[in-house]
Formats: C-alpha cells, structure tokens, sequence
C-alpha cells in the first residue's frame, strides 16, 4: 500500500482551452474556488531540503520546460510531450491545452519485437525523433524523457522485456539529447495504469481534492483496468492505493485484468474454438459471415493478432447473441477459484462498483464507431452490435470502406468488442441504469493514462523537477498537489 503524502497548495493559472463541444459531463461540473493557505515554514523547509539531496537536469525559473512519455503500449507507442514551466515558487504550472500536450501515434507495439532487436532499435529511435522535432534544441538537455511500457510488454517473457528495455535504454543513452536515467524505461504494473487513467480523468472532470470522484473502467488491447473510489470496502493490498489531494485522501481501488483487453480476449476466444476438440469445422459467432482467415498477407497492429492462419477449423458465422456467451464463458474462466461470491472477471474479487464511471479507451473507440446514444449507449450497443454482426462481411465492406480511419483488422472486431464490451460491464455490475458514460476526452484534455503519469510524476523525487504539481482544471483556479 502506498503512503499518503500530503499535499502542497501553490497557485494555478486557469486553463488556456476549453471543448468546443463539451461532453455530457461539461453540464453537471461544479466549479469552485479553494483559497490557499501559506505554507508553513516546515514545509518551506523539507522543499530547501528536499532540493539539496536532488540532483535533477538544471531547470530555469521562467520559460517553457518540457517532459516525454512514451507509452509503449501492445498495438502501438504514443510519444506525449507535454509543456510546463515553473513558477517563482518551484513549483510546476501546467495545462493540457493543444499547445502544451503533442501526441503522436505510431504502429506497431514495441513487444512485436522480441525477435527483432534491430528493429526494436529503429522504433525507439524513430519515437524519440518525434519528440525531438516539439522540444527546442537547446531544451533537449533539460528534458527528461521515460518510456512507460504496459500490458503488450508484461505478456512477453521477461528475457524479451529484458531485452527491448536495454535497447530502448541504449537509444536514449547513446543518442545526444534528452536528460534519462535507466530507472525511467520500465513495464508499469496494470494496478498503476488504472490510477493514472483516474487521476487524469478526475484532474480533467475538476473532482481531485472534492468527495464523489468518477470511475474508470479501461478497455486496452492485452488487459483491462477497473479504478475507482474505496468507501468501507476491504480489498486486497495490492489493489488498494491511498493518494492524498489538496489534503483530502482518497482510498482508490484499482485492479488491472491481464488478457482480458479486446485483442488478447478475441485471441483466447479464438484459440478456445479452434482447439476445442475433434476435426470437423467449428463456428465462430464473433466474426462476420464471410469472413476468411487467410491473414498471412496482412500485418496486424496487435502482438496478440499477429496472424490468423492458424485457425483452420473456424467458420465466420456472426451471431451476437452467441458471441456474447462466448465472451461470458472468457469472463468466468476460472471463476472456481473465487474466495468469495464476488468474482466479476476469472477468480479475482471485484468490490461492487459504486459511483459514476467514465468508460474509455475500447469502450470509447467502440461506442463512437456506432455513433451510440449518449444517455443509453448500452441498450443501444446490444441493438446495433446485433444489426451489425448479422451482416456479411462483403456486406460491411462496401458500408464502412469510405468511412474515416477505416481498417479491416478494425471493422472485422467490431461484432466481438460490442458483445465482449456488454457482457465485461454486466458482469462488473453495470447495467442500463448505471451512471456511467463512454468517452476518451474531457474538456479537450485526452484521457490517456500517461497524462496521469505525468501529473504523478512530480510527486516522484526520482524524476520530479519540483515536488508538487499545481493542477489546472477548466477555468477553475484549483490548487492542489499528490
């Protein structure tokens, strides 16, 4: 269990950007004024100490600094670069408007690479590249970069993390330019990633340091995460974090679901057809009638869909209503092992939800691909998910090639992410009364976990260039601090 830390309070600009087009959670934000409080000269004391014992790269008083992100994740690696400075009392000021958060997206995790190393080498290289061309040259040597690995990497055996972790370390290393430390290139353990989504949404949603926090249930492609507020619920130790914001500490739950994002559970339920017993054909309900698995010609994004030649027996046969038990029979794998009556998902003990929740991520991409019903977007995803698996596959071909973003690897998961997506919320407890909304955006500020990792990170003496962040929230003046 973490220690609570407690909280500094330093002032904030206002956020210099706010949605053109404000999500339903825009209307019901409640925005208020907290008037700081000196601090005390203790305090002001452990800040003189703590900056005689750390060493990090020189950083000015005034002008913009910069931090990297690279967060390698199982289908692909986001490089943020995210724009600070700080203020007279060192301490950093920051927003996520456009001009102070780039994002680019490149394909192909950098788990795909355990065979090739060389290759490992160009990717890291080409995503430092990026970050390179955002930060001012003669800011390179004051910016600390981090590749923050996840589920992709931590289902690989761990002589393969080994060896894409040292390459990526010799990259930054070898390459002149950015401040790094080897400790800054690590796989982050699930349970964190979902605290990061949840402090990034809250920071966003202007709820840290309030009580009645929002919930975070995130669907990646190799494991999904479930984070929310703890009332009086006991939860394993592991999965209890304590964070402590603007003085007011928060019990967080967070558990993260190996395998169970939408591309590792499609591989499980593909291998469970395809090897279930006998020779004669199988039918999979979760792929589009017509649909043929000749995949040797096509590169998938996903470590976990590298190739689907393999399944020889499986028939495409879409059919929502068997995928979704299909995709019960994952969610209840190993459920015999449950110490309790509560297992939503396999053998582990899920505490019930309570509370609002933001569903992202897959849940998002998904929900926004069928252009849902905001207010009741799980009754309408079982209707739509059920039009849509019915269709043939030559039959969505012609409906969605002119279509932005379209992909064939994408649109041929859609009949399983829409069951799959029902029946993990409705074993977690959701249903359609549940205050709970999809979305990967809030205010204009993207809901990628590694923004909670940067917010986080000031509280890390190891990396931080100060010891607390203030945190700007809409066009609220907040001052808070983890």
């Amino acid at each position: 269990m973490e220690p609570e830390m407690d909280a500094l309070k330093v002032p904030i600009l206002p956020d210099e950007h706010q949605s053109s087009s404000p999500t339903p959670w825009s209307s019901r934000l409640t925005k208020r004024i907290i008037i700081p409080t000196a601090v005390s000269g203790a305090l002001a004391l452990g800040i003189f100490s703590f900056f005689l014992n750390f060493n990090p790269a020189p950083v000015p008083l005034s002008g913009s600094l910069y931090s990297v992100i690279i967060d390698a994740g199982s289908s692909g690696s986001r490089v943020h670069v995210f724009k600070y400075s700080i203020d007279q009392s060192g301490a950093p000021v920051f927003s996520f408007a456009p001009d102070n958060h780039k994002v680019s997206r490149f394909r192909d995790g950098l788990s795909t690479y355990a065979n090739n190393l060389e290759g490992a080498k160009e990717k890291v290289e080409e995503l430092v590249d990026f970050a390179k061309e955002i930060v001012p040259q003669d800011m390179w040597s004051r910016t600390d970069i981090r590749l923050m690995a996840t589920a992709g990497m931590r289902a690989i055996a761990e002589t393969d993390q080994e060896s894409i972790l040292n390459i990526a370390k010799q990259v930054f290393r070898s390459r002149p330019g950015f401040h790094f430390r080897d400790e800054w290139a690590y796989i982050v353990s699930g349970s964190d990633e979902g605290l990061y989504a949840w402090i990034i949404a809250n920071h966003a949603l202007g709820l840290l340091g309030n009580t009645g926090t929002t919930g975070i249930v995130e669907l990646g492609g190799a494991s999904a995460q479930v984070t929310f507020e703890l009332s009086n619920q006991q939860v394993n130790s592991l999965d209890s974090h304590t964070k402590t914001c603007n003085s007011f500490p928060y019990r967080i739950y967070s558990h993260s679901f190996p395998n169970y994002g939408k591309d590792a559970a499609l591989k499980r339920l593909m291998d469970n057809l395809q090897y279930s017993g006998g020779e004669e054909d199988v039918e999979d309900p979760c792929t589009p009638q017509g649909y043929t698995y000749q995949n040797n010609r096509r590169k998938y994004l996903s470590v976990f869909l590298a190739d689907e030649s393999e399944y020889t027996r499986l028939v495409a046969a879409g059919n929502f209503a068997r995928c979704k038990i299909k995709t019960l029979e994952l969610l209840q794998e190993g459920s015999e092992m449950c110490p309790s009556n509560s297992c939503a998902i396999g053998s582990t003990y899920t505490p019930p939800v309570q509370g609002r929740f933001l569903a992202t991520s897959n849940f998002a991409y998904t929900s926004e691909f069928f252009h849902l019903d905001e207010q009741n977007w799980m009754s309408d995803l079982r209707q739509k998910g059920e039009a849509f698996c019915q269709k043939t596959w030559e039959a969505l071909k012609v409906k969605y090639r002119r279509t932005p973003h379209y992909s064939e690897e994408y649109l041929r998961g859609y009949c399983f992410s829409s069951a799959y997506i029902i029946a993990m919320l409705e074993r977690l407890g959701f249903n359609d009364e549940s205050t709970i909304e999809f979305s990967n955006e809030v205010h204009g500020t993207s809901l990628d976990w590694a923004s909670g990792a940067f917010i986080d990170s000031f509280s890390q003496p190891s990396i931080a260039p100060a010891p607390s962040p203030a945190l700007t929230s809409g066009d609220s003046r907040k001052f808070l601090g983890f």
